[in-house]
């Protein structure tokens, strides 16, 4: 489905859409040579809403939530600036390790049991 064919099949409406096979133009913006409607709503709270609970279900797939005023779709991709929360809970929990009393005295070698040719027994 193209997107004026949503916009004629789903008048005055907000629409959760996914788009399928994306395609990134020089200016950073995505196009896609199909798009399906998961669900039509009302208002744009409810669409957030279901917008909400289906990414967090499919976190791999292309769900956008747009009202079917818009002439274009046009949405971009945006470069993410930072360092992302996964990697800040992975640096909180390293610091916290790194701080624990150090209970096995052995050395690394002979934890991985080692020997003196770089073998293990």
């Amino acid at each position: 489905m193209q997107w004026t064919d949503i916009r004629k099949a789903y008048p005055d409406k907000w629409v959760l859409i996914e788009g399928f096979r994306p395609r990134t133009t020089h200016e950073n913006k995505i196009q896609f040579d199909d798009l399906a409607v998961m669900e039509s709503c009302s208002d744009g709270a409810s669409a957030m809403k279901q917008y909400r609970k289906l990414k967090k279900l499919y976190p791999q797939r292309d769900l956008f939530f747009i009202h079917t005023s818009h002439d274009t779709l046009e949405i971009y991709q945006r470069r993410w600036l930072g360092i992302s929360a996964p990697f800040k809970e992975i640096m909180k929990i390293s610091k916290h390790c790194s701080s624990l009393p150090d209970m096995d005295l052995r050395s690394p070698d002979e934890i991985l049991n080692y020997n003196r040719f770089g073998v293990s027994d």
